[in-house]
């Protein structure tokens, strides 16, 4: 499944730079050029979503962003 920004705030509750930004931190880069009509939007990965729901569960549970990259990070294969 690939979703867009959009999806992505409305499942995470953050806003697009927020996204954005923690994206970048993760190395999460969207797929561009997939959307007929839309070349410039990008859509992102199931995984893109589960990293932002786990980001958003640490930092709600007291770590502070660079700890919460660190975790997901090392929880990648």
């Amino acid at each position: 499944m690939s979703l867009t920004i959009e999806d992505l705030v409305e499942k995470t509750g953050y806003s697009k730079p927020t996204i954005y930004n923690i994206c970048a931190d993760l190395g999460i880069k969207a797929k561009k050029g997939v959307i007929p009509g839309n070349i410039g939007k990008g859509l992102y990965s199931d995984q893109a979503l589960d990293e932002l729901l786990i980001y958003k569960e640490l930092i709600e549970s007291g770590y502070s962003k660079e700890s919460a990259y660190v975790e997901i990070l090392s929880r990648r294969p």
